[in-house]
């Protein structure tokens, strides 16, 4: 009964965060988004901070920016990442690994030009907690969103990535939830919510 009632308190909690965090903050900050976050909360509902190495929205009226550079594979050399935005709704994040010229695609689609107060949101942080941090690539356009997670696998020796489908228009922020290595999605505004779990690799 007692595991009952502790499972209870933390879809409380839980609630309650996504709620808070969706209509407590203002979007001020340029970097605000108002769709999507990364959060650690314990089994008592305590809110601790992530480490975010990056937390940018990227302006997609430039035609090309760089975003940052980290040696991602521990080889001694940064892997460099950037971002162009064609006229046309062409949208690519690309990554040059150990520095070389040659590029290689994390994420090449063709969109919409995105709204204002839609787009791309950028963040480098470790999520999976092994110490290299991931790259996220969060997409809003139109009634789409999506995070894509992008982790270099030692057991692999290469980069491997994961899409992920979130609600559309949600009403409530949808939340990497780095303790539990699970995204909550909010379904409606009734306190309900889907768990997906992350992919590891």
């Amino acid at each position: 009964m007692k595991k009952n009632y502790s499972k209870l308190f933390l879809v409380f909690v839980i609630t309650f965060s996504l709620v808070n965090l969706s209509f407590g903050q203002t979007s001020k900050n340029k970097n605000f988004n108002p769709y999507f976050g990364i959060v650690n909360i314990d089994n008592t509902g305590k809110e601790t901070p992530v480490k975010l190495l990056v937390n940018k929205k990227v302006n997609h009226d430039s035609g090309y920016q760089a975003l940052f550079s980290y040696d991602f594979d521990k080889n001694g050399k940064s892997e460099e990442i950037f971002y162009s935005f064609g006229s046309q709704g062409f949208a690519r994040f690309l990554m040059k690994p150990d520095g070389n010229m040659e590029t290689m695609n994390l994420y090449n689609e063709i969109f919409d030009i995105p709204q204002a107060d839609e787009g791309f949101w950028f963040y480098i942080a470790d999520i999976f907690g092994n110490r290299t941090p991931e790259i996220l690539i969060f997409s809003k356009i139109g009634d789409s969103c999506f995070v894509k997670i992008i982790n270099y696998s030692t057991d692999k020796n290469s980069f491997v990535e994961h899409y992920y489908a979130l609600n559309d228009l949600a009403l409530s922020k949808q939340l990497i939830f780095k303790s539990q290595k699970k995204i909550f999605v909010p379904i409606g505004s009734q306190g309900v919510f889907e768990e997906i779990p992350l992919i590891i690799e």
